[in-house]
């Protein structure tokens, strides 16, 4: 966990939480509003490919919540090199929306 409390961090800070403590996997869950449906949605991206099954019970038991909001999946996406990637492309990584 990256936070205890409720507080924004970016994804970045996360990031930059889990590489200083030397975290075994990182998932990240992400929540995206958008007026369009094709975007919006709940999408649980995994870092390596031994955290994929976590990540996906952890994204099963989400929508065990009967939430009325699209199923974007599971992904792999390797948020450590695309923080770097955001920064050299945009600027601001957390201007980038997937």
């Amino acid at each position: 966990m990256t936070s205890d409390k409720d507080e924004f961090l970016t994804l970045d800070e996360r990031v930059e939480i889990a590489k200083n403590h030397a975290a075994d996997l990182f998932i990240s869950i992400h929540y995206d509003a958008y007026t369009s449906n094709d975007v919006s949605g709940i999408t649980t991206y995994y870092n390596k490919p031994e955290d994929q099954q976590l990540a996906k019970m952890m994204h099963k038991q989400l929508f065990k919540q009967k939430m009325d909001i699209r199923d974007r999946g599971v992904a792999q996406e390797n948020l450590f090199s695309e923080m770097k990637r955001r920064k050299q492309s945009h600027g601001n990584p957390n201007n980038f929306r997937y």
